[in-house]
């Protein structure tokens, strides 16, 4: 006999947290993502986000923070890319 477990998000909006089903980890307090390029994803901290990153013409980037989300000088969003900031509460 074989069988197949499939593993089902309970909180798919959880995507970029350290959010785990066993240990219910929240996403962290705040967060920075200088990366170059940021990678396509969802960002997500309980208190702050700040970057100096940048999104590339083929990114997607989400972010969000429950007070602010911080774009420094250096942040940059290239022609084409999707970015979307949120001041809503982590979806941990």
């Amino acid at each position: 006999y074989s069988f197949v477990l499939t593993y089902i998000d309970p909180v798919p909006e959880a995507q970029g947290c350290d959010y785990n089903c066993i240990t219910c980890l929240p996403c962290p307090v705040n967060l920075t993502e200088d990366s170059n390029p940021i990678s396509s994803n969802v960002y997500q901290a309980q208190t702050w986000i700040q970057s100096a990153g940048t999104v590339s013409s083929s990114g997607d980037v989400s972010m969000r923070a429950n007070n602010y989300i911080q774009l420094n000088q250096n942040f940059e969003i290239n022609l084409g890319a999707v970015f979307h900031a949120y001041i809503d509460e982590c979806s941990n």
